[in-house]
């Protein structure tokens, strides 16, 4: 039997933004030579918010990324 406390916790976007509130200034990604901050993750999650939303999706509107 799994344990119930498995399961217990944020979700995968809670995590982010907790991640993007408690550590903005230090490195999240590293691309090659450039290196990309918790702040600018969140900068970009907002500006693909934006943009969904500006396309009308909603949420549980199915989307796929490549």
């Amino acid at each position: 039997m799994v344990s119930s406390s498995l399961h217990a916790g944020g979700t995968v976007g809670e995590v982010i933004v907790s991640a993007i509130g408690r550590y903005a200034d230090r490195i999240a990604f590293v691309a090659g030579d450039r290196t990309f901050t918790y702040r600018e993750l969140g900068q970009a999650i907002g500006r693909a918010i934006r943009m969904f939303d500006e396309l009308g999706l909603r949420p549980g509107d199915a989307v796929a990324q490549l």
